[in-house]
């Protein structure tokens, strides 16, 4: 075992030229956890020896910054290794304050495994590959910071649960979003990761994800160390003459717990439009890296990419609620077979009488409505294909909450397959969309068990 640290990142037409996705190879997946401590209630010596305590609860938006950069190491996983692997995540607020740190030498101090073991033992004991750790480090108010680094990353230990390890601390907004917004997650992930192939007899550059400058590498003022990033994922960092890194055949080889599933996930951090087929007026935030279904020119406005998915799977996506939707909005995680559409919906227009209720729509029908407070800002949307039961089932939650059970469920037509995958917007109001994803298994008890806080 060791500690690495990180050196403190349309118009209303119907396109109809996208490619079906086919879900011809499983993917190995590495299912990983976020930790978020929203408070801290320590002892500990400072820089010069002196007694201290920091009480202190981090402010929403030192959370959400945390958080959204954790949602692009996703991506970045994805992306970065060529799409050889892609990062499951979880995300859990630990209500409880951390109440302990565990000395990395004099004066210096970190969230440790011992520190977390309660969570650890709770929750990540055979279900991830990896944990990582959002924790209160600094109260900028008043300039408190207890002696650490930014970011800590070790292998997978048995002090660990079995998962890979790193943790980040709470941080201005600017330091997460320079220059590639999820670096700092990445980087501790494949600290982790890299002793993880390298036990396995791959061969891994010197330094692992710390080897950058080492390797010749300059950080891009647009992409940080994105490029040493890519080719460590996809064994192309030369050493000695030889080619190194984590290759694809390296990653076939499986996660630590040998997840495998066929994978389709699209972070629309590139203009990916043209494999959709579109209706209405969807349009590429290139800044922002998410899809706005505009509805200047069109009160319906959706997107779908043809997919070959038969029976069970679970889908997801992302909405931002707006703050001034209109009378009859509604906001969708999309299903189809090209004739029958389910629609996983947020019902958020003023004058519906289903408003502040989620439903699965077949086509413009109403289903089953469960009643959820639905205010502005961002939900995550889940959506399950149980053939066996003949059911789809339904979740939704806002950022900041943990993760329910299923709310909703609908029978779906016999015989009916999913053909298609997108987003529906019907309204008056302009909505931001991002994160789609779909993910097919063979282990049915691997993805179709509801999230369940053990």
């Amino acid at each position: 075992m060791s500690l690495i640290l990180l050196v403190c990142l349309l118009p209303e037409t119907l396109t109809t030229n996208a490619t079906a996705y086919n879900f011809n190879q499983a993917t190995p997946y590495w299912r990983t956890l976020l930790l978020v401590y929203k408070n801290i209630d320590v002892s500990y010596t400072d820089g010069d020896g002196q007694a201290r305590h920091l009480t202190h609860s981090l402010p929403e938006m030192e959370i959400t910054d945390g958080v959204n950069a954790f949602r692009e190491y996703a991506a970045l996983v994805y992306e970065g290794s060529d799409r050889a692997t892609f990062s499951q995540i979880d995300i859990i607020y630990v209500d409880r304050p951390l109440s302990s740190l565990s000395a990395l030498g004099p004066n210096l101090w970190w969230p440790s495994p011992t520190d977390t073991a309660l969570e650890l033992n709770s929750y990540v004991t055979d279900a991830y590959d990896s944990v990582l750790v959002l924790w209160p480090q600094t109260n900028f108010s008043t300039g408190q910071q207890i002696p650490s680094y930014w970011g800590l990353g070790m292998e997978a230990s048995s002090w660990s649960a079995g998962a890979t390890y790193g943790t980040v601390a709470n941080a201005p907004t600017w330091m997460w979003e320079i220059p590639t917004m999820g670096e700092p997650w990445l980087h501790e992930w494949l600290h982790g990761v890299s002793p993880f192939f390298a036990n396995k007899g791959f061969a891994i550059p010197e330094n692992n994800a710390d080897g950058a400058s080492g390797h010749g590498y300059e950080r891009s003022p647009t992409t940080g160390w994105m490029a040493y990033y890519h080719d460590l994922m996809t064994g192309q960092v030369l050493e000695d003459g030889q080619l190194m890194g984590i290759t694809a055949a390296a990653w076939q080889t499986g996660s630590i717990r040998g997840n495998w599933a066929k994978i389709f996930a699209d972070y629309f951090r590139t203009d990916s439009l043209s494999s959709y087929e579109v209706q209405g007026e969807v349009i590429w935030d290139e800044e922002h890296g998410r899809l706005q279904l505009n509805h200047s020119t069109s009160s319906e406005n959706k997107l779908y990419t043809p997919i070959t998915a038969a029976g069970n799977f679970i889908a997801t996506g992302r909405f931002y609620i707006p703050t001034d939707p209109g009378p009859y909005d509604s906001l969708a995680l999309a299903i189809s077979n090209g004739s029958v559409e389910y629609w996983a919906t947020l019902a958020v227009g003023t004058a519906l009488t289903e408003q502040n209720h989620i439903s699965i729509m077949r086509n413009d029908a109403w289903g089953i409505l469960h009643p959820l407070d639905l205010r502005p800002g961002w939900y995550t949307v889940k959506m399950q294909s149980d053939a066996l039961a003949g059911l789809l089932r339904m979740k939704a939650w806002p950022d900041g909450e943990n993760e329910p059970d299923w709310q909703i469920s609908r029978s779906i037509d016999a015989g009916w397959l999913a053909e298609q995958i997108g987003f529906r917007n019907y309204g008056s109001a302009n909505v931001m969309v991002d994160d789609l994803q779909m993910q097919i298994t063979s282990h049915h008890q691997n993805i179709y068990l509801p999230f369940v806080q053990r």
